[in-house]
């Protein structure tokens, strides 16, 4: 695991914000990012909305990852779109 991995543990978060870092860090594109809706966390982690959202206001305030709502072109919402902050992955 490398040092941007690591910083979650190093970090005054809830065992579960850091289950769902880990789960986003795993998931993560070559620049750090994720697309994902709250149902596709909700299923993948076994959370409720109202879980997840509170570990990830948890790992934006703590400066771990960054979170961009995303709107269709009708206006709707659509997924989220997740970065891991100081990504970094040895994997690349």
């Amino acid at each position: 695991m490398n040092e941007s991995a690591k910083k979650v543990f190093e970090s005054p978060v809830s065992p579960r914000a850091k289950l769902l870092y880990l789960y986003l860090y795993g998931h993560a594109n070559n620049k750090g990012r994720v697309i994902s809706s709250y149902k596709t966390l909700g299923e993948k982690l076994n959370s409720t909305r109202n879980t997840l959202s509170g570990a990830l206001k948890e790992l934006v305030q703590t400066g771990l990852i960054e979170k961009e709502n995303r709107l269709r072109k009708d206006g709707g919402k659509a997924s989220n779109v997740y970065t891991i902050c100081n990504w970094s992955h040895d994997n690349e």
